[in-house]
């Protein structure tokens, strides 16, 4: 087991620090039975090799690894290396997401950075797929945790989809245990293509049901593999979605299918399911969403909000020279209704959910990776109301605290890292020369 681990160029590859050449002893230490070791490299890697949902050119290398130890029966905490796994196919690149100025993003550099770090996010998403056979075999584990986080690691493999969907489908309907059917069905949902066999199988699966945990999962199941194609019957059940009992809800929050490293959100699936439909099914399915966002919580917020801004706006900005006016009565409700919901601006995330849907502004050119407005709760009142923003500091350098922890703490920290494992080493090699004597 691990025996290729040094035959990959880790000091030439990087992760959100900097050079990537202590990842190998981090890997073997996954390996170790003593719990605190594997505490922490788990923990470091988690903000190493994938970084706050960003992959780097070292990530997609640590996944077969990962694989080699889910194979391993003597490796515990298998559980938690398949969410890792899971993450990593759902990454993204930094640049792309967060360089958001048209005149800095459209220089060749920048679009060959991004070009390069979407690399590095498509095999990262490859590798993952890549390890399919593993995770349909732990489909087979008496462990009813594991067997779900299998089926939920198979939701990233849809470029394997004609081998995984026969055998998912299979232990569907073996299966005994409902949270694992449930990650069975959410997954398919992922994996399946869009067509009339799909159709048919999820409404097959919500007709023989009348338990609605069952049937809310197979509506957003059929919602994420059709899309905009899904029956008025499975639009309806998703729709009454947000009035399902706690028991309901808490059964959902135990499944593995996570937005937040945390439990699932029921709400925050069925915003996803709903954007997924698309903006045609926007009048029908935008009300319920407001409902949902005035009682939602801190964890789900910035879900439910861009959800809800994407299925009245889609790709569309708001241009600085547009006002209240030049909005759809649709656009103007929605951002009413975040406005007014004060719970949901908690969540500093809401900020730049929000800022994504407007055109940036430019501001201190001498900055230009943190020189970006951000729209708050006065900002988008100002807007509604036709008064005139005012940029204020805090819009200014939103990033800063998160800049300096990545340029000169973490780099501090990770010297320590270092040197702590360089001490072990010293004293594992000196107790085994003793152990010699």
């Amino acid at each position: 087991m691990l025996e290729t681990l040094d035959a990959v160029p880790w000091s030439e590859l990087e992760h959100a620090y900097g050079e990537a050449s202590e990842v190998p002893d981090l890997i073997r230490e996954l390996a170790s039975p003593e719990q605190e070791v594997y505490e922490g490299a788990i923990g470091r890697l988690g903000y190493t090799v994938i970084h706050q949902g960003t992959v780097y050119s070292s990530t997609a290398y640590v996944v077969p690894f990962f694989c080699e130890l889910l194979e391993a029966p003597e490796i515990f905490n298998k559980v938690e290396l398949l969410d890792y796994l899971a993450t990593i196919a759902r990454g993204a690149s930094y640049s792309d997401v967060h360089i958001r100025v048209k005149e800095q993003r459209e220089t060749p550099e920048m679009q060959r950075q991004i070009a390069e770090e979407l690399s590095w996010v498509q095999a990262a998403s490859d590798a993952v797929s890549d390890g399919y056979a593993t995770y349909l075999r732990l489909l087979q584990s008496p462990d009813t945790n594991l067997r779900a986080y299998a089926a939920y690691t198979l939701s990233r493999c849809q470029s394997h989809a004609t081998e995984v969907v026969p055998v998912m489908k299979q232990h569907l309907t073996e299966e005994e245990v409902l949270s694992v059917r449930a990650s069975l069905l959410l997954s398919l949902g992922h994996v399946l293509q869009k067509n009339e066999e799909t159709a048919l199988f999820f409404m097959h699966r919500l007709h023989e049901t009348e338990d609605p945990f069952v049937q809310i999962i197979v509506a957003i199941g059929c919602a994420l593999a059709m899309k905009e194609q899904i029956s008025q019957e499975i639009l309806n059940v998703l729709i009454k979605g947000h009035k399902l009992p706690s028991a309901v809800r808490k059964q959902f929050s135990e499944l593995p299918f996570d937005f937040f490293y945390g439990r699932a959100d029921l709400d925050a699936w069925i915003s996803r399911a709903l954007r997924s439909i698309g903006i045609s099914a926007a009048p029908q399915t935008v009300p319920t969403l407001i409902r949902t966002i005035k009682k939602c919580s801190r964890l789900n917020s910035s879900i439910l909000v861009y959800n809800l801004l994407y299925l009245v706006f889609e790709d569309q900005k708001i241009t600085r020279d547009m006002t209240v006016s030049d909005l759809t009565d649709l656009q103007r409700d929605v951002l009413t209704a975040i406005y007014e919901t004060r719970a949901v601006w908690r969540d500093s995330d809401t900020s730049f959910t929000v800022s994504s849907f407007f055109d940036p502004i430019r501001i201190d050119p001498s900055f230009p990776a943190l020189s970006y407005s951000i729209w708050d709760r006065d900002d988008v009142g100002a807007f509604l109301t036709g008064r005139k923003r005012v940029l204020k500091p805090r819009h200014l350098y939103p990033h800063t605290p998160n800049f300096l922890m990545r340029a000169i703490l973490m780099p501090i920290f990770m010297s320590i890292v270092r040197i702590r494992a360089l001490l072990r080493a010293l004293s594992s090699s000196t107790i085994d020369r003793g152990r010699n004597f």
